[in-house]
């Protein structure tokens, strides 16, 4: 009876002790649910962007038309826009079209897939609402409105591979280049080089195509659509020449007539992140991408789940702290059930907080790897995916099923064959398992990746396959760094082998005392004279023994030693078998290797030397036959002096009896005698006139000038006084500047010269019309310009230059009077004081005549 008696005391006691832990899970539980409900409902704010900031107007306009904007469907323009072979649309256009969609909450309509040409005049009708894909030009700009770009992707220019040279619009005169018809670049260069041979074709492949044939010479295509169009078709004699400065500036282009669906396109635009533009990028063009764990996003979702995982494990503590102080205070009694359970729950937790750490461990390694993990039972046909299998697809966990045929449904369209051949395949041969790579199509952005599959089977004690296990694994990143740096080295190889410049890669030695070469380029082979295999493994000292001798040696070393490049003047390298000379450039390598690029600049020493001993011979003819001019120049001057001296007594006697015949006798002389007396006269004139600018021209080369300031204010005075009466009897007006700066120049000579400027500008003016003359200066730098403009008959351009020589008329006597010498006269005084002249005219509209002078030097 006593033991009964107890009985119902314990079971009390264990009854409220667990009345207290239910109590506390009743707290304790939904607290946590609430966390945990407050965390996924914070999810979606750190996941999803704002809804988009559309007026009343624009939302009501685009819900209206929700399903029915009609957009093109273009394809045969990969991977900018194009369709695959079911007809669905794909490319970097169609993945800002969907963002576009799903920004804006709305469906464009998908026009009927139609060729470029058909969709622009169908577009120009207003048939088509939008084009995704078309770039800005003037000509469009008058039936269709324009968002800013969304995308830019450069031109380039393809050859074929046997064509070496670089190449740019400027050097591409002669030959025949296809372009894509109506395309933005095909208009670009029409319009900008419309003297180049372009041949217009409908699509970049056949551009590619008519180039590798050699039906053109080259084709300027998009470098997007060049890349995939060569790596799609197997072309493998092109390759780049060259860039042009253009690119294309995609944007979205609807009808002029719906000016709100421009702006709701310019408006969803403006929401697309960079870090999803640069995905598209990447994706189709392979930019840098960025890593899921520099991803701020993926920060703030890890740091919530582990702050929710360290709040669950405090309040867990809590709780069995609690509950432990709570068994304590009731009775000793029950102090070994209470330890037992303590150890039980504090075991369970231990076993639940392992698996959750490994669970979570898991996930994460996975997710850093992009490895995710899968079974399938082939007894019950269920598939199991981890959480990083569902991110490769694209997917949510509630968005798919795990089953065998979803899986394919991933694969790409081209790889599911092969993908299901190689399961089935080693499932009916009894395989333990098999790997592959293919290309699968993300669910949420249709993006193409690459993975590698992993499968291994498990079987049963009589060998049949019962379950398999495996890992999928995205190598995208990995794909397209090996595609790069595989691109990259073909490149360097390629410039390595066809330039015409030496490049040559030495391994020093430990202590640098010695470089050996790793290899060598063909145009530094035939410098040296040498094969390849007579350079590669063998040390620079037996293999050119001289080029200690040159001083390169000892920039090699100086060069490995300190780790930066250095120029080594052209020099001339010798040995007993070659020399040349060569101009070099060291540099260190990363690998710690020496790189030497030269230039072997023997023709350009040579004919430096030529040319310089052929100026040393022109110099010494130029020096003998400017003494022979010089002479001969002096002993014509005194000639014509002496001739002109020589002249003056008869003329002036003959001069003197025709005024005493003139004063005695012309009355008694017939009509007719008179006049041929008159001519005797004005012919005795002209010849002193002659006579006097012959005197003062030589004289010019007598002179010995005094250089000095001269004022110009004074000089233009002085011209005005001396031709006050011509001034008057034409009735000229003058203009002259107030302040003119001083020239450097001789005095006598300065005012000869602008006399006879004012002399001819008064003489050679229009019969009906009085002379105007404008003077005026401009500072050049240490000169001044002046010039005189007159209104007057003007001179035609072929004799601007011949007016400045000695007796050159270009109008008779009775028009205009004259000896020809003074403009003569004025070149020469302007040249004997280190100046220039020229004048500027056209018949009958006046002339400028420019004179440039040393400005006066400042105090």
């Amino acid at each position: 009876m006593n033991d009964i008696n107890c009985c119902p005391m314990e079971i009390d006691d264990n009854m409220f002790i667990f009345s207290i832990g239910l109590f506390n899970r009743s707290i304790l539980i939904p607290v946590f649910f609430i966390l945990i409900a407050f965390f996924c409902v914070s999810l979606p704010s750190v996941v999803h962007g704002t809804s988009p900031p559309l007026t009343v107007e624009e939302r009501t306009w685009l819900d209206q038309h929700d399903g029915k904007i009609v957009v093109n469907n273009e394809s045969g323009w990969p991977p900018i826009i194009d369709t695959d072979k079911d007809g669905n649309p794909f490319g970097i256009v169609m993945d800002y079209q969907r963002l576009l969609e799903r920004k804006l909450n709305f469906k464009f309509k998908m026009d009927q897939p139609d060729s470029w040409a058909n969709f622009m005049e169908r577009f120009k009708k207003g048939e088509i609402d939008v084009n995704n894909n078309l770039q800005k030009t003037q000509e469009r700009s008058d039936y269709a409105l324009f968002t800013k770009p969304y995308i830019e992707i450069p031109n380039v220019i393809i050859v074929r591979k046997e064509i070496k040279k670089s190449l740019t619009l400027e050097k591409m005169r002669e030959m025949k280049i296809a372009v894509t018809k109506d395309f933005a670049i095909h208009n670009y260069i029409k319009t900008n080089f419309d003297y180049l041979q372009l041949i217009p074709f409908e699509n970049e492949l056949t551009c590619l195509l008519e180039t590798a044939t050699k039906n053109v010479d080259a084709a300027v295509v998009n470098l997007a659509v060049a890349s995939f169009v060569i790596e799609k078709n197997g072309i493998t004699n092109l390759k780049i020449a060259g860039n042009i400065d253009y690119t294309n500036s995609l944007c979205f282009a609807s009808r002029k007539d719906l000016p709100i669906l421009n702006q709701v396109l310019e408006k969803g635009l403006e929401l697309i992140t960079q870090s999803e533009r640069d995905a598209i990028y990447k994706k189709w063009i392979s930019l840098e991408y960025m890593p899921f764990y520099k991803n701020r996003n993926f920060w703030i979702v890890s740091g919530s789940a582990a702050g929710g995982v360290f709040i669950f494990i405090i309040l867990v503590i809590v709780w069995n702290r609690s509950l432990k102080k709570q068994i304590q205070l009731r009775t000793e009694k029950l102090e070994e059930i209470n330890i037992q359970l303590k150890d039980e729950i504090a075991e369970r937790n231990q076993v639940e907080t392992n698996l959750r750490s490994s669970e979570a461990l898991l996930s994460k390694s996975q997710s850093v790897g992009h490895v995710g993990s899968w079974q399938y039972d082939l007894d019950t046909n269920q598939l199991t995916w981890s959480d990083e299998v569902y991110r490769i697809f694209g997917l949510h966990p509630q968005e798919v099923t795990p089953s065998y045929e979803a899986f394919l449904g991933f694969a790409h369209p081209d790889d599911r064959i092969s993908v299901d051949n190689a399961y089935q395949g080693s499932i009916k041969e009894g395989n333990d398992g098999y790997q592959i790579e293919h290309r699968i199509i993300r669910h949420d952005n249709s993006e193409i990746r690459i993975v590698h599959e992993k499968c291994e089977h498990l079987k049963d004690a009589s060998g049949r396959i019962i379950r398999s296990i495996g890992t999928v694994q995205d190598i995208t990143d990995r794909k397209q760094t090996e595609i790069s740096l595989m691109k990259s080295e073909m490149q360097f190889r390629q410039v390595f082998e066809q330039i015409g410049i030496g490049i040559a890669i030495y391994q020093p030695n430990a202590d640098g005392n010695d470089f050996i070469f790793v290899d060598i380029n063909p145009a530094g082979s035939r410098m040296g004279l040498k094969s390849r295999a007579e350079h590669i493994g063998r040390s620079v000292l037996d293999v050119y023994p001289g080029v200690k001798e040159l001083g390169l040696f000892a920039v090699f070393q100086e060069v490995w030693g300190s780790g930066i490049s250095k120029h080594h003047p052209a020099n001339q390298y010798k040995d007993d078998k070659v020399a040349f000379w060569t101009d070099n450039y060291i540099s260190k390598l990363p690998s710690g290797e020496i790189m030497a690029v030269y230039e072997d600049v023997t023709l350009k020493k040579q004919a430096e030397e030529t040319l310089k001993n052929i100026n040393l011979v022109l110099e010494t003819r130029v020096a003998q036959r400017t003494a022979e001019l010089k002479t001969v120049n002096n002993e014509l001057e005194d000639f014509v002096y002496s001739i002109s001296h020589d002249l003056r007594a008869p003329l002036r006697s003959i001069s003197g009896f025709a005024q005493i015949i003139e004063r005695r006798h012309k009355s008694s002389l017939n009509e007719e005698g008179q006049h041929y007396f008159d001519n005797i006269i004005q012919a005795g004139r002209q010849m002193g006139e002659l006579i006097d600018d012959l005197l003062k021209f030589s004289r010019l080369g007598r002179l010995s000038i005094k250089s000095e300031n001269v004022s110009l204010n004074h000089v233009f005075k002085t011209a005005m006084e001396t031709l006050s009466d011509q001034i008057e009897k034409t009735g000229a007006r003058i203009h002259i500047p107030e302040e003119i700066p001083a020239v450097q120049g001789d005095l006598t000579l300065t005012t000869n010269i602008f006399i006879n400027l004012l002399d001819n500008a008064l003489k050679y003016h229009k019969a009906d019309e009085s002379p105007i003359i404008d003077m005026g200066f401009e500072v050049q730098d240490q000169y001044l310009l002046v010039w005189v403009k007159d209104n007057g008959i003007g001179i035609e351009s072929e004799y601007h230059e011949k007016i400045f020589k000695i007796f050159q008329r270009l109008h008779s006597q009775a028009e205009y009077p004259g000896t020809g010498i003074g403009l003569a006269a004025v070149k020469k005084a302007v040249q004997m004081m280190g100046g220039q002249i020229q004048v500027d005219s056209e018949p009958g509209k006046g002339s400028i005549f420019k004179t440039k002078l040393l400005l006066a030097a400042t105090a």
